[in-house]
């Protein structure tokens, strides 16, 4: 008698109750929980099994277990980004090119993120899921590309999001970029959270207020474009982050995040990324082409008048 209180009160006081906390539970309409294996499980009485009323016994006519809930698919990533050939133009073309005279050359970054330039840098442009919060939004190719095929991930995966705030990449022409000691060489973003009350910008999530899914499906979707170099993220939202993709029992989390190990981790801690996640890209053909242009141009010349031509 005492056993079968005991078996229907645990089942009255487990009905209606979250199974992994709310963020996992609504992932599970958009496929993006961990295996069934790590499912929170309720060990069952071994004293006779619990029908689907919750009470025990020892007879033989037992309902049938119900069957096994079939969680949906996992969202899939987007397609990768297309690659970009590494072969560069002739001498003679990219000359031709910084004159004016001859076919339109790629995007070019010079010299470093935080002493260089760009050339004929590429827009990001506001969208239905992008909203421009910075004043500079050129970049190389591949990584306005990069933003985009995150961003469109996030949206398609999880329907309803806000529009993700991003601030600024570089300069049309790169170079010095006040208040960013880098933004220079087209090769730098900075970007928002998404946030679980609404659209912001330059607002410091908190554990009631990151929607901790969404940014980190853009975070996964950035890695996975395969061309980010590093992300400086402070550590208490790294934390936070961390903490739900535990839940969801991701891989390979101690490579991406930077917890207090002092090592160069994918995320990386950096002072004054609260309220915002700097994003470094790395595009070896942009690259490529703005060494050759630097060594064609030696004293600039060229990329001055291209640069007071295109800004007529």
């Amino acid at each position: 008698m005492c056993h079968w209180f005991a078996v229907a009160a645990f089942a009255l006081g487990c009905e209606g109750a979250p199974s992994a906390g709310e963020n996992v539970a609504s992932d599970a309409a958009s496929g993006v929980l961990p295996p069934a294996s790590i499912a929170p499980t309720v060990a069952e009485p071994s004293a006779a099994p619990v029908s689907a009323d919750g009470a025990g016994g020892a007879s033989a006519e037992v309902a049938e277990a119900a069957p096994p809930k079939v969680q949906s698919p996992p969202c899939e990533a987007e397609p990768p980004l297309p690659k970009q050939p590494l072969e560069l133009p002739s001498d003679a073309d990219i000359l031709a090119g910084l004159r004016g005279e001859g076919g339109p050359l790629s995007a070019a970054s010079i010299g470093s993120p935080s002493r260089g330039s760009l050339l004929f840098g590429v827009e990001l442009s506001a969208s239905e899921t992008i909203e421009r919060a910075g004043k500079y939004p050129y970049g190389t190719v591949s990584v306005v590309a990069a933003i985009e095929r995150a961003v469109r991930e996030v949206n398609r995966c999880f329907p309803g999001a806000h529009k993700l705030a991003v601030g600024d990449l570089s300069r049309r022409r790169g170079g010095w970029l006040l208040p960013h000691r880098s933004h220079q060489s087209g090769l730098d973003a900075d970007l928002g959270f998404y946030y679980r009350s609404g659209p912001a910008w330059y607002v410091r999530p908190t554990a009631e207020t990151l929607d901790a899914r969404r940014t980190w499906r853009l975070l996964r979707a950035l890695r996975a474009g395969g061309n980010v170099e590093v992300v400086f993220l402070d550590l208490r939202i790294q934390r936070l982050l961390h903490s739900y993709a535990t839940s969801l029992n991701e891989p390979d989390l101690d490579t991406i995040f930077d917890l207090n190990s002092k090592k160069n981790r994918w995320l990386r801690h950096e002072y004054g990324h609260h309220t915002h996640m700097h994003v470094r890209f790395h595009d070896q053909r942009a690259v490529a082409l703005g060494t050759r242009i630097a060594r064609l141009d030696a004293n600039g010349l060229l990329r001055v008048a291209y640069w007071a031509k295109a800004s007529r």
